[in-house]
C-alpha cells in the first residue's frame, strides 16, 4: 500500500508539473518570399495579442519570462525567430542589407497568423533593437494597436526607420537606457513625434537586458491602456 502511494504521489507531482510548463506551442509561419519562420505560441483564446521581436544574434527565448506574464494577463502572445536567428531558416552572420530589411515580412506573417485564428483580435508588436525597429515599421504598415520599442535605432543593419519616424500616427511606447548612446540619440529623435512616450532609465542595458519585473509592469500597463 505504502508502495502504491508513493506511486501515485509521483504521478501527480509529474501531472502538476507537465501542466505547468506546457504553455505554449511552437508553430511554423511561411513568409511571402517563401521562408520558414518558428515561433512559440502563448493562447489565451483573447481578443487581445501580442508579436515579440528579439534583438539581433537572440532568439524568441529572450521573451520567454514577459511572454508568460503577458499571457497570465489574458494577451494571445506569438513569439518569433525573426529569420536567420533560432530555428527559422536562414543565417543572420550571411545577410546583407536587403535580408534584415525583408525581416518586416516576418513580423507580417506572424500578424496573418494571429488575424486567422481571431480575426477580431486587436495586434500589438514589441520589439528590442533590431526588433524595436520593425515594431515601428509594423506601427506603420500593419493593422496595429500600438508598439512599444526597447532600444531603437535610427538604422540598424540597413533597417532604416527615419522616414517611419514622422509617419506614425499612433501610440508608440520607447523604452532606453540612457548610458546607451546611440539608441538614447535615436529614441530622442523618434520622441519628437507626439505620439510617442519616452521612457529613459539610467543603465547602458540594450534591448532584452532591460528587461526586469519593474519594465515588464511598465510594458503591461502600456498594453492596457493601450489596447481597449
Amino acid at each position: 500500500m505504502k508502495k502504491l502511494w508513493i506511486i501515485l504521489s509521483l504521478v501527480i507531482i509529474t501531472g502538476c508539473s507537465v501542466g505547468v510548463t506546457i504553455m505554449h506551442k511552437e508553430v511554423s509561419l511561411k513568409t511571402e518570399d517563401n521562408l520558414e519562420i518558428k515561433a512559440d505560441y502563448f493562447d489565451a483564446s483573447s481578443d487581445k495579442s501580442l508579436i515579440l521581436l528579439h534583438q539581433l544574434s537572440m532568439t524568441k527565448q529572450s521573451w520567454k519570462r514577459f511572454a508568460q506574464k503577458a499571457q497570465e494577463k489574458g494577451y494571445n502572445v506569438l513569439a518569433i525567430d525573426l529569420r536567420g536567428h533560432g530555428i527559422s531558416q536562414g543565417n543572420w552572420e550571411e545577410f546583407n542589407d536587403d535580408d534584415f530589411i525583408n525581416m518586416i515580412l516576418d513580423v507580417k506573417a506572424a500578424n496573418n497568423f494571429l488575424k486567422e485564428k481571431y480575426p477580431k483580435t486587436k495586434v500589438a508588436v514589441i520589439g528590442a533593437s533590431i526588433g524595436a525597429n520593425l515594431a515601428i515599421q509594423s506601427l506603420v504598415r500593419f493593422n496595429i494597436s500600438t508598439s512599444i520599442a526597447l532600444s531603437p535605432g535610427i538604422n540598424y543593419r540597413g533597417l532604416d526607420i527615419s522616414k517611419e519616424i514622422n509617419k506614425v500616427d499612433k501610440n508608440l511606447l520607447i523604452l532606453v537606457g540612457k548610458g546607451d548612446s546611440y539608441s538614447y540619440d535615436s529614441s530622442q529623435q523618434i520622441a519628437k513625434n507626439n505620439k510617442v512616450e519616452l521612457k529613459v532609465y539610467e543603465t547602458s542595458e540594450h534591448g532584452t537586458n532591460l528587461l526586469n519585473d519593474k519594465l515588464e509592469k511598465v510594458m503591461l500597463d502600456w498594453l492596457e491602456k493601450n489596447m481597449k
